[in-house]
């Protein structure tokens, strides 16, 4: 009997090593499949604003000069689907700087670009564009003031499949961009450093704690006089009933039959006269 308990513990104990084993392989199974589908999910784009049916110059601040070597920086920013919305754009984060040639002033060759998304399915981009003194991104330069900036259009892409059967896909061009070009802008000061505009909403907003400062007093001051009008109306009232001739009598006459005389006073005012 010790024997049989012995060897069923055993097995039992071989058997859920066995599970464990198993469970771990399929866990492993289904990691490896989800990153092989994320490597997969990948698409490549030219990150260019010159070639073949494209040109998208980018001017300095008079509309005229093309911005040229690596003082400038070109980022990618995107979203899955068709947006108009371009603050629910993500940057990229690979920068491209401008051609040093004359002749292509204006004009930026990052080479392929790729994007973590599915291929062959159109995204939402935009490039932006800042000047690498201001900041090492887009996000910190716009919150310098005085930081020249500037935006294209937002256009739609379906990115090329790097991984396509036999060969890897050409990236696609931005040809969204073509016809558009598009000029740096400086950053303006915030609003909220405007003295004038400070000075005139605190006289104004000064102004109305006032009137409605002096239009509470002024209630208050008619409430206090009502109310005094109105208490020197009951007082002058309650006089003329408990003062009169007929009340003075009343309380007299009921104070007396407290007392019994003025019982007496009756009985003496009704005898006959004899």
């Amino acid at each position: 009997m010790k024997n049989f308990f012995t060897r069923f513990t055993m097995e039992d104990k071989l058997g859920r090593f066995e599970a464990c084993r198993r469970h771990i392989q399929e866990f492993a199974s289904c990691l490896l499949l989800l990153l092989s589908a994320s490597a997969l999910a990948q698409g490549t784009i030219d990150c260019a604003n010159l070639g073949v049916g494209l040109s998208a110059k980018v001017t300095d601040t008079d509309g005229v000069t093309g911005l040229v070597g690596s003082a400038w920086d070109a980022d990618l920013f995107w979203a899955p689907g068709t947006i108009s919305d371009s603050s629910l754009l993500t940057a990229l984060n690979q920068p491209a700087t401008f051609s040093t040639i004359p002749a292509e002033a204006g004009f930026f060759f990052g080479g392929t670009r790729t994007i973590p998304t599915l291929p062959h399915v159109p995204i939402t981009i935009q490039v932006r564009v800042w000047d690498v003194a201001s900041g090492s991104s887009w996000a910190a330069a716009v919150l310098n003031t005085g930081a020249r900036v500037g935006e294209s259009i937002l256009f739609q892409a379906s990115l090329a499949d790097p991984y396509a059967a036999g060969s890897p896909e050409v990236p696609v061009r931005m040809t969204g961009l073509n016809g558009h070009p598009w000029s740096i802008q400086l950053v303006p000061e915030p609003c909220s450093s405007n003295p004038a505009a400070i000075s005139v909403a605190a006289l104004f907003f000064r102004h109305r704690h006032r009137r409605a400062k002096f239009k509470a007093c002024q209630f208050q001051c008619r409430a206090r006089k009502t109310a005094n009008v109105n208490l020197h109306l009951f007082q002058s009232e309650m006089r003329k009933r408990v003062f009169n001739p007929g009340s003075i009598f009343l309380v007299w006459f009921i104070t007396g039959l407290s007392h019994g005389w003025a019982e007496e006073y009756l009985q003496q005012s009704w005898e006959p006269m004899g």
